[in-house]
């Protein structure tokens, strides 16, 4: 009823008769816009398949697993990446960095469900910290994406610590190319995951 109060009162404000077909008329208007607009995003996705080389960054460390124990969570993040070589053997300065935590369940911190948002804060500082031009932090959740963002703490973590935060997106995905017969073959990837100099999975 809003919607044909609505149209009732735009046909009035132009001078014009409202009458059904008019209504109808406008109804298949709208549908054939969002329509097109759904096609449109993904004629996109199927074309942007490619990406533009990215030279190799081979990175060397003394070890290739570091165990930090400890009560703080940050503290421990910042140890096992020292003993690790620190973060500049990893993020350079200009560099634009992709940290995927665990963001999947509505769950505060307490719970356990998801990545301490004070690792994951920790983690922003330091590619900060090594000249990193933007972090984008993200996941693509299980639950409602607002809430378990916000209830996790990740999300005031990252804004906290200079970074990029945001939900993934359904257009943003694209089959990804990989070899003939793989398993992997038409396999949708986010964009964003993939259009970056350093990705850390945590």
């Amino acid at each position: 009823m809003k919607l044909k109060s609505w149209f009732e009162n735009w046909a009035q404000s132009a001078n014009k008769p409202f009458s059904r077909k008019s209504f109808l008329q406008m109804l298949g208007v709208g549908a054939g816009a969002l329509l097109v607009n759904r096609l449109s995003r993904k004629a996109w996705a199927k074309t942007a398949t490619t990406l533009p080389p990215r030279s190799a960054r081979p990175v060397t460390t003394d070890c290739h697993l570091a165990v930090v124990t400890g009560e703080a969570p940050g503290v421990i993040t910042r140890k096992a990446v020292e003993t690790l070589g620190g973060i500049a053997r990893f993020v350079k300065s200009g560099d634009i960095v992709v940290i995927k935590p665990n963001i999947g369940w509505d769950r505060t911190p307490e719970q356990a469900g998801n990545t301490h948002p004070e690792v994951v804060g920790a983690l922003v500082r330091l590619c900060r910290d090594a000249g990193a031009r933007v972090v984008k932090v993200f996941d693509n959740t299980c639950n409602d994406p607002r809430r378990t963002y916000a209830n996790s703490g990740i999300y005031d973590a990252v804004k906290k610590a200079g970074g990029l935060v945001f939900y993934v997106s359904d257009w943003k995905f694209y089959p990804g190319q990989f070899p003939p017969n793989s398993a992997m073959a038409d396999w949708p990837i986010f964009r964003d995951a993939v259009e970056c100099d350093c990705f850390i999975n945590v």
